[in-house]
């Protein structure tokens, strides 16, 4: 079993940072939600960016309005390095059948950061957002995905310290910039979505509503292609009363 150096501690976690120069910050989007895939993003912010990046409105990407994610995006991008790894509804649907949700994410994580060591060859410190609460549980992951997986993937064994913190993007810019990056892309393939299938409509949720959407396209595509858009692994609790 990995044991990897996992650290929860926000002062340690600061001491380490700011001895740190080489940070990943990790963040996702789509994990909750029905109709959408599932982004994770990595970004690496030189020391003497960070703070351009906070006077040009960077923060958890859920506090700014699609349109404010798309000018600060653009704003950013030339200041940071970062990479990213989708996984589409279609993926979802079959990872599933051999990973659980924590274990997909995991693997999403894994994809960006060994996307972004290609272009930034040194890392020192990873911060992700904690979605693990145990340090076993994240061992574990780790050595089903990054062990079990690594020549499928290409992964290299994590030398980097690790820290996982609650609210990760309200507290380090890495983070913030990562959420902005994934929900920036995660835009990008709405739209495309939507061009792909334009008498639809979807929303970023899993609730009634979304219900009504499903049932709706499949009245206008067919079953068949709904798990070309959807993540259909997700359990609803109105379909179990039916």
């Amino acid at each position: 079993m990995a044991d990897l150096k996992i650290y929860r501690d926000e002062a340690e976690i600061k001491k380490i940072y700011d001895k740190s120069k080489f940070v990943f910050g990790i963040d996702e989007v789509g994990v909750g939600e029905f109709f959408t895939p599932l982004i994770a993003t990595a970004v690496y912010v030189p020391k003497d960016k960070l703070e351009i990046l906070k006077n040009l409105g960077v923060k958890d990407s859920k506090l700014l309005s699609d349109e404010k994610i798309k000018k600060v995006f653009n704003d950013i991008k030339s200041h940071i390095q970062y990479a990213s790894a989708l996984i589409s509804q279609k993926s979802y649907n079959i990872l599933f059948t051999k990973f659980n949700a924590n274990e997909i994410k995991f693997l999403a994580h894994a994809e960006a950061i060994n996307n972004l060591r290609k272009k930034v060859k040194k890392s020192e410190l990873l911060i992700i957002d904690a979605y693990v609460n145990s340090d076993p549980s994240f061992n574990k992951y780790y050595e089903k995905i990054i062990v079990s997986y690594k020549d499928l993937y290409g992964f290299s064994p994590w030398k980097e310290k690790i820290a996982i913190l609650k609210k990760a993007e309200s507290h380090y810019i890495e983070v913030a910039a990562a959420s902005i990056v994934a929900r920036y892309e995660l835009l990008l393939q709405m739209q495309k979505m939507q061009e792909e299938f334009p008498k639809a409509k979807f929303n970023l949720a899993s609730n009634k509503e979304t219900l009504m959407l499903r049932d709706n396209f499949i009245k206008l595509y067919g079953k068949e292609k709904l798990p070309l858009v959807a993540k259909v692994v997700f359990k609803f609790k109105e379909d179990a009363k039916k």
